[in-house]
Order: C-alpha cells, then structure tokens, then sequence
C-alpha cells in the first residue's frame, strides 16, 4: 500500500500529465498554473482559498482555510489584519521575495491564535529569533524557515508530534538542533543544507525512522559513534551527504549501514577542510572510506577532501550499473604524507574488466600531488568509461602525460590549470565541446580525412603551451564552432599559420595574446564566407596593428587594447 507522500506524488504526475501544472521556464525544479487553470481553480475553491494582493484592504471568510501572499519589503500589521476573523486557517504560505522584514505583532500575537495551522512558512524573513509559540500549533506537519537568520530554534518545536517535513535551508546563522529531535517520530523531510554553523546532530535521531528525506548527516567531534544511528534510518531517499567523517573510525562507519539504503541516488562523503593534517592518518581514512560501500542503485557519488592514498574497491565495481557521475574533490589534499601519486588499475577494482559501465560524467578536482592517470594496459582501455560523455579534471598542477584514450562517448571536455599535462583529441570521435585553460601541449594525432572528424560547437583555448595540431586538421577539427575562443597564448603569432580561421564561427573571441600580428588572410576571409559570424572581440592584441580590411565592414567587431 502506497504512503501518502508516495500516493501525493502520483497525485501531481497525473495532474502535470493532463497539464494542469507546466514546469515553470525560470526554475525546472518548479511548476506554474496556466492563468485559465488559476481561474477556474479560485471559482472552484470559492473562500476556502484567498491570497493577499498588493497592498489592498481584504478581510478573509471563517470560511477561508489557505492562504498565501506576496512578501513586501516591510510586511507590517495592517497587511495581516484581513487574518482576524480567520479561526481555522489551515494554510499560512508566503511567497516571493527574501530578505523581508516581518513585524513581531506575527509572531507573538497572530500565529498563535491559529492553533488549527498546518502549513507554515517564515521562509525568506530576517527573523533573527523565534517566540516559543509552537505548543500553540501542535497540528503542523509542514514548517518553512529556510534562508532566516535565527541562531537557534524552541524547544517548543519538538512538541510537534505530527511535523513532517521541517526546511531550514540557508540558515546560515542557526548554531544547532533542538536536542530533543527525536520526539519528531513522524518526520520524514528534513532540509539543514546550507546552515553550516550545525556541528553535529542532536542525540536520538536514529528514532526518526519514518526520515525518507535527510540533506546532511553531520558526526561532530568526538561523536564519531553517532553514526551508527545512521542505520535506523533505512527509508532515506534522493540526495545524502555524510559530513565530519574525519571524526569516525572504520568499525563505526560500517555499522551506518548505508549499503542497506536503497534509495539514495546521489551520495556526498565529506571530510573538513580544516582537518589538522597532523593529525590525519590515511590508514583510518581509507578504512572508513572502505566501510561506507553505498547502494547499488547510487547514480551520483561525490567524495570531497578524502585523505587516503588509494581507493575503495567497492568504487569501481562492475555492481554499480547505475553510477552516471563520479566527482573526487580535493582528493590527495594533505601535503607531507606518502601518498600515491598514481591512479592506476586500483581505480576500476580488482579484475573489473567493465568497471564504471553507465557512468556518464567524472571530475577531478583540487588532487596537487597526482601525477600519473594509467588506466589500464593494451586493448582492456576500450572497454573502460564506455557511457562517459563528460570528463573534467581541473587544478591537477603535477597530471603528467597523457589522458586516457578510447572514450568513444566523451562530449565534454574540460581541463583546468594542469600545466604539465598533455591533451590529444585525437581519439574523442564524439567531442564536441572543448575547454582547455592552462596545459602543456594540445595535440590530434588523428585522421586528416574529414570523414573522420567530427565538429566541435564549443571550442575554448586558454594559456596552452604548445600548440602541436597541424594547420589541415585545426581547419577540420575547429572549424565551424558556435563559440571559438582564444587568450593568453604567449607565442600566438599568426591564426593562419596554426590552421585557425575565423570562418565558419558564431561567436568570437581573440584575448591577451600579445604576439599575434596577423589573423586570415585576404583571400581566406571573405564577405560571403563569414555569413554566419554574429560577434567578434578582440581585447589586448596589442602587436595585431592592422585588420584585413574586410573586417572593417562589419558592425559586430569590437576592439579593445590595440
């Protein structure tokens, strides 16, 4: 038998499905009435649903149930008096703007008399403090204070038996939770992203076992057996992140139990950055990270500031069919210890031959001391990444060599401050968005025929050493992009002479390359060759003293610093 936020879920599908609700152009994550539906909607609802507009004079029937208005920037009283004849409101719904001001004639006086409340939302509010009002409003199951500045919550509010969902998104200033959090036995959303003061979760949280929706589990210092509460929590779903693993230790870490947590898709395994790096033992960490296997079914997993010196098994193996993106932050980030410095066969597991079979995206990120990515020897490479679409390895200053080869898939590729590493294109027969800032050499040893290659519509090249690509294939393989962007090459002296052309592109633009003293030549760049071009800047070029003057016809070039 389905629960009832499953069944309400169903409920929204079918009305989306017959478009009752559209997904709004703004935000993907929300959804929007058609004015007709919004219409017909209020005559249907009659005075069981009313809202406040603008700044008119309304009073609201007994008959009136759920509310909701849009936030000016100083909500004062005379705005809520349409609320006094209102004796069984049900719905209490803000909307808009934040950062508002909302006087304390609400808090102390209004909400209080509406005992029957169970919808309510201060989101959004400077609310720098909460009366202890919640024994008043003991039948609310959903409570907003998401992105308002208070420091720490009633203990009020965990007399509210029959809360489900409580959001405190953004409260970057709230210091703690309640310590008698486990009373919430019916909670089954908890939203503390974003509210970084939060040391550690109260005591008791493992009796929240109804918790399908948890943002962050925080183990504070010195609670590092606080985790095991984890395992309880078996109907977690969606989006889980696992902070403070510094402060636990392998044995706590597999009691959590996470393996066993079915439907959680997207998974964050976080260690501090202000961890003492004295104090780090790689051997815990690993242990720990070996001990926290997730669910088969995870698509997403994200392992930030992960002190160890070599990877799980569990990473690569072949189980994990649904694994569509792997990130690893900050991974290697203490200095001083005998870390790895290659990642090799460990990395797809012990006699993985199809490791990583749908995963579609990987980063690497912030890894100083990494220096060598050996995948795998001889043909076994094909069979590696065989779904990646995207690949971006960024600040990775000691990458040496080359990346690997045969990603047949890849589309996306960004590569970000590696300057000792070498990228060659050649073999990404899919690619077609290019980014690349700061590299020791771009090269493509490919085919020449055109058969062969495929167009890139986003091309970006950035502070590259050496550009080693011949004049024929650069006119086939980066030619005709939406987006061509060129800066900071020291030794660029001439477009033509490197096989770049301005033909053929949409948007460009040609900075910081103090050595360029020519672009195409006359005969290349002609009228009816660049019909297409849409936009073409040229900043701090400032030997480029003269332009083909063909160029000088079009109102879409723009000049800077030369």
């Amino acid at each position: 038998m389905p629960q009832n936020n499953d069944l309400g879920n169903q409920y929204f599908q079918d009305l989306l499905s017959r478009s009752f609700f559209q997904k709004s152009s703004k935000d993907e994550s929300r959804f929007v009435m058609h004015d007709l539906i919004n219409d017909l909607a209020q005559v249907v609802a009659g005075d069981i649903c009313s809202k406040l507009e603008g700044n008119k004079q309304q009073k609201f029937s007994n008959r009136t149930r759920h509310s909701s208005y849009v936030i000016s920037r100083f909500d004062t009283m005379k705005k809520f008096e349409a609320f006094n004849q209102v004796k069984s409101l049900r719905t209490f719904l803000p909307l808009g703007l934040s950062g508002a001001h909302l006087t304390n004639v609400v808090l102390v006086d209004l909400l209080p008399r509406l005992g029957y409340l169970r919808v309510l939302s201060l989101s959004g509010y400077r609310i720098t403090e909460l009366p202890d009002i919640f024994e008043n409003l003991k039948h609310l199951r959903y409570l907003n204070l998401s992105g308002t500045l208070i420091k720490c919550l009633p203990d009020s509010l965990c007399t509210l038996y029959h809360l489900e969902t409580l959001l405190l998104k953004m409260c970057f200033k709230l210091q703690k939770l309640p310590s008698k959090m486990g009373n919430l036995v019916k909670l089954y959303y908890l939203d503390i992203r974003g509210a970084n003061l939060i040391e550690k979760m109260p005591f008791g949280i493992d009796k929240l076992t109804n918790l399908q929706r948890l943002s962050d589990f925080i183990v504070g210092k010195g609670d590092g057996h606080h985790i095991k509460e984890l395992k309880y929590l078996s109907n977690l779903k969606g989006d889980f992140r696992l902070s403070g693993l510094e402060n636990v230790n392998g044995q706590d870490a597999g009691e959590a139990k996470l393996n066993e947590k079915q439907g959680i898709d997207r998974l964050v395994l976080h260690w501090s950055k202000k961890f003492e790096k004295d104090s780090r033992n790689k051997e815990d960490e690993e242990w720990v990270l070996d001990s926290l296997c997730p669910p088969k079914e995870l698509e997403q997993l994200v392992i930030e500031n992960y002190g160890g010196a070599k990877f799980s098994t569990w990473i690569a193996d072949s189980s994990f069919e649904n694994m569509l993106s792997l990130e690893l932050r900050n991974y290697l980030f203490i200095g001083g210890l005998d870390e790895i410095h290659k990642i090799g066969v460990e990395f797809f597991g012990a006699y993985q031959s199809n490791a990583f079979t749908s995963l579609e995206a990987l980063c690497f990120e912030s890894m100083p001391n990494w220096e060598e990515w050996d995948p795998c020897e001889g043909d076994e490479q094909a069979s590696k990444f065989p779904s990646l679409r995207e690949l971006s390895i960024k600040e990775c200053p000691h990458l040496l060599g080359r990346l690997p080869t045969h990603l047949q898939s890849l589309q996306k590729l960004v590569i970000y401050e590696c300057r000792r590493l070498v990228v060659s294109i050649s073999s990404f027969s899919s690619l077609c968005e290019l980014s690349i800032e700061g590299c020791e050499e771009l090269v493509d040893e490919g085919p020449s025929s055109a058969e062969a290659v495929t167009f890139l519509k986003c091309v970006s090249l950035q502070n590259i050493s050496k550009f080693d690509i011949s004049a024929e294939k650069a006119l086939l393989r980066l030619a005709n992009s939406e987006n061509f962007n060129i800066s900071h090459w020291k030794e660029l002296k001439s477009l033509s002479q490197n096989g770049l052309s301005l033909v053929g592109h949409r948007f460009i633009t040609i900075a910081d390359c103090p050595q360029l003293v020519s672009l195409e030549t006359e005969e290349r760049l002609q009228l009816d060759k660049i019909p297409g071009v849409e936009s073409l800047e040229i900043v701090d070029c400032e030997r480029l003293n003269r332009l083909p003057e063909v160029l000088h016809a079009f109102t879409f070039l723009t000049r800077k610093n030369f």
